[in-house]
């Protein structure tokens, strides 16, 4: 067990994004200018193209692998069909399931750098019920305010996971520099402090409500870095799949319906809000008990002021509305391209919430030598 440092890479064309799930592929490709941004700390970063395919029933099982043979062909598929006459790096950054990894902020003692390695090991044993034999760990110090402490943020994943995503990607002929949990990718894509020069002060806190196709996840946000994350079973695909059982139409017709009507729209007389509302509710539930337990456990961090949604899932007109007065909190939709300066090729506005995961992933190659 040990940390993974990502490598050093030189090279024009910067790795590209690829977000694998149980229901689709997407990759993003961003490359960077000799421009630097107003904070002179990064250079521009433009978009350069993005993809996207479906990946049929029974490929995957929450993210373990069934056919690796069939999604190594969906991901070269994938890399040929991109367009905008952008040739994509073979060097990728991709992404773990998130029920498959975790991460957590942990204390351990202050120590010297040498020693770091041993009491995060040490430490850890308290947190994951894991042997050290069967995960690799990732690791990084952020700041903390007791100087007899250092704070790490932990993520571990299981090796046999790394080791078959991994092995996936070399099948699809593509050299993997890092696999990075999924909450990760989706905070650097939505918040500028994620990549801001680390003298910059944020004392803003966020839960992000990601919904995706096959769950919700919720992270906390404080103090630039993940504080903890969960997850809900509500997700996209259980939205359209019970739209279509009650309405009898089929799933196509019953994503149109989700998009027209909503949980607001009064011309569809609410019918959605009535299919949908015991799903609503019990998400709603698992929010607020959430919030509970980061106020209750992480006394010390800034209080919760904003909700900002993610995910395809969030498309659903009216959920913002509906979860700002239930939860009486500030709740946003998120702007993936909000550390992006230009866009080379427009991703459709009703589809870029879904590339958050992939345009995470494409930042951090993109900034992978700053």
């Amino acid at each position: 067990m040990s940390k993974i440092k990502l490598p050093i890479f030189k090279s024009s064309t910067p790795p590209f994004g690829l977000d694998i799930s149980d229901y689709s592929l997407k990759l993003v490709s961003l490359q960077k200018t000799n421009k630097l941004t107003i904070s002179k700390k990064h250079k521009s970063i433009f978009l350069n193209t993005f993809n996207q395919v479906s990946v049929p029933e029974g490929y995957f099982n929450q993210g373990e692998i069934l056919q690796k043979e069939k999604i190594a062909d969906l991901i070269k598929k994938l890399v040929a069909s991109s367009g905008n006459n952008i040739k994509l790096s073979k060097y990728v950054i991709s992404v773990l399931p998130e029920t498959k990894a975790f991460i957590k902020l942990i204390e351990i003692p202050n120590t010297t750098e040498e020693n770091i390695e041993e009491e995060v090991l040490k430490e850890i044993k308290n947190h994951f019920p894991f042997s050290p034999d069967e995960i690799y760990i990732d690791w990084q110090e952020i700041e903390s305010n007791n100087p007899d402490k250092i704070n790490i943020i932990v993520s571990i994943a299981p090796k046999k996971i790394i080791d078959d995503y991994t092995d996936l990607l070399l099948s699809a002929g593509l050299k993997p520099l890092a696999l990075e949990i999924e909450s990760q990718a989706i905070c650097r894509a939505l918040l500028t402090e994620e990549i801001r020069p680390p003298d910059i002060d944020s004392k803003s806190s966020y839960m992000i409500i990601d919904i995706g196709a096959a769950r919700t996840s919720l992270i906390f946000y404080d103090q630039k870095t993940i504080q903890f994350t969960t997850s809900v079973p509500f997700s996209g695909k259980k939205i359209t799949e019970k739209i279509a059982q009650k309405l009898k139409i089929n799933s196509q017709e019953a994503e149109k319906a989700k998009i027209k009507c909503g949980l607001t729209d009064k011309k569809c007389q609410d019918i959605l809000s009535k299919i949908l509302f015991k799903d609503i509710e019990d998400m709603i539930t698992k929010i607020k008990n959430s919030l509970l337990f980061y106020g209750n456990h992480f006394p010390d961090n800034n209080p919760i002021k904003k909700i900002i949604l993610a995910g395809g899932g969030s498309n659903f007109q009216g959920l913002d509305v509906l979860l700002a007065n239930k939860l009486a909190l500030k709740v946003e939709k998120g702007n993936p391209l909000i550390n992006i300066n230009k866009v080379r090729i427009q991703i459709p506005k009703n589809q870029l919430l879904s590339y958050t995961t992939t345009i995470g992933l494409a930042l951090r190659g993109a900034l992978i030598n700053d």
